[in-house]
């Protein structure tokens, strides 16, 4: 099989679960990861044969597209804020709009050192690296209640470099928490009410880790009081508490922010418009 046939072959098995877009770009990111093949590599090599070693890989990974398998955890890797983060099947695949919750809050800090930051429910440690790789020596402690995330957490954090401190705790017990104080308090922690599971995508559903993706039945804001509660406790007069959101539910959360004690409370939009974020100060 040639280097095109194959790129075609990948493309094809990931359509049944992607648009025309995302096959093109999934059947890229594979070649390129398994081959060193970028886009110009894959049309002036086209013609030649992919060595047989590489072709079994090349077609076990195009059988898990086929079935719905996200390519992040096929590969192990994902891109998020410019790092490749090490991801497995037992923590979130991290999204591009959380990206964008990092980059809002080094923009808040404008050039602040040594900032005492705590980020619970870090998963991969996506949001912790990052901050770690973007702010001016911060002091990062990243909790998570899952033994698979802390581990996953742990091994980004060693290979991009980064000192962190990462802990087992609860956010849902917050005598499991560090005590503080805090600068920034940050989370994205589930948001998903369960009855949105049926416009969800296959390869969500069946592959991510649900303790990562759904709110309890009726209560959407569980994870954020939660939080709220221990970042008001816990973060420095003015200190920031971030979130990332579910737009449907942005105005309970400001609701109840306020009735908390905080106050400049704001919720940002995404950049496809939809209210993603939110920031208020102790």
């Amino acid at each position: 099989m040639t280097v095109g046939e194959m790129y075609r072959f990948l493309r094809d098995a990931t359509l049944s679960d992607s648009g025309e877009r995302e096959a093109v770009s999934i059947a890229r990111y594979v070649m390129e990861s398994v081959m060193g093949l970028d886009p110009v590599a894959l049309v002036t090599r086209s013609a030649e044969e992919v060595p047989n070693a590489t072709l079994s890989r090349l077609r076990e990974i195009a059988i898990r597209l086929s079935h719905g398998e996200p390519v992040q955890y096929i590969l192990g890797e994902a891109w998020f804020h410019g790092l490749k983060l090490h991801v497995s099947p037992g923590v979130l695949i991290p999204r591009p709009e959380t990206s964008q919750l990092v980059d809002l809050i080094t923009d808040m800090t404008d050039g602040q050192a040594d900032l005492d930051i705590i980020d619970l429910g870090t998963g991969s440690g996506a949001i912790a690296v990052a901050l770690a790789r973007s702010l001016r020596f911060p002091h990062i402690t990243a909790v998570d209640i899952s033994e698979t995330a802390i581990e996953t957490a742990r091994k980004n954090a060693s290979d991009l470099g980064t000192e962190i401190d990462i802990v087992k705790g609860d956010m849902l017990d917050t005598s499991s928490l560090p005590n503080g104080p805090w600068h920034i308090v940050v989370s994205n922690p589930p948001y998903i009410a369960p009855d949105e599971a049926k416009t969800m995508e296959r390869r969500v559903l069946d592959y991510e880790p649900g303790l990562a993706l759904f709110a309890p039945e009726g209560d959407p804001l569980c994870f954020y009081r939660a939080v709220a509660a221990y970042a008001h406790s816990t973060l420095r007069s003015g200190g920031i508490l971030a979130f990332e959101i579910n737009p449907d539910y942005a105005a309970g959360l400001e609701n109840m922010l306020r009735q908390t004690g905080f106050s400049d409370v704001q919720t940002q939009r995404d950049f496809c418009g939809r209210l993603r974020f939110s920031f208020s100060r102790r």
